[in-house]
């Protein structure tokens, strides 16, 4: 097959059983409701059961997001399934942030639109067992491993800043 030319690879791990010694890890997936804040209107006490009510919106690329999102909840229950399908989490972000319904999306990719005010997560964001990880083709590449490092910095420094901000702590 094709040889892998690159110095480092983001990988996406479901746990950490398949992970090597030498992965950096980056953060743990947080996943979380989220709709456009003329959607959810000012009623500020939502409860989970009022997704039900909502145009619930997923992606093909993540089929399980809705059932994982519920089982972290401790809502798995109510078997909330997405009304409507996207190819791509771009597409369904694009969707909510239109009014168009909620999704059930990882922080890291809705942050900003959290932080600006342009998404709401009523529901806060729970950690799922997903981890992603920094993976450096040779353990001996320094310039590699320093940009890893680099990385893990780069994402715990994130990770701060949203939590203490307004936004991170619902």
């Amino acid at each position: 097959g094709p040889r892998n030319t690159a110095d480092v690879v983001i990988a996406v791990f479901n746990g950490t059983k398949d992970m090597h010694a030498n992965d950096a890890i980056l953060f743990q997936e947080q996943l979380g409701v989220v709709v456009s804040p003329a959607l959810l209107g000012a009623n500020e006490d939502w409860r989970i059961e009022d997704l039900a009510r909502l145009p619930r919106l997923g992606t093909r690329t993540r089929t399980n997001a809705w059932s994982m999102w519920l089982l972290l909840s401790d809502q798995a229950a109510m078997r909330l399934k997405p009304t409507r399908q996207f190819e791509h989490y771009t597409f369904v972000i694009e969707a909510v942030l239109s009014g168009l319904g909620s999704t059930v999306v990882p922080l890291h990719l809705v942050a900003d639109d959290i932080k600006a005010g342009r998404l709401l997560a009523p529901f806060g964001f729970r950690p799922s067992s997903y981890c992603y990880a920094a993976r450096s083709a040779r353990a001996t590449n320094r310039r590699a491993r320093a940009f890893c490092v680099w990385l893990q910095r780069e994402c715990a420094g994130d990770r701060a800043a949203f939590a203490s901000s307004a936004h991170g702590s619902r």
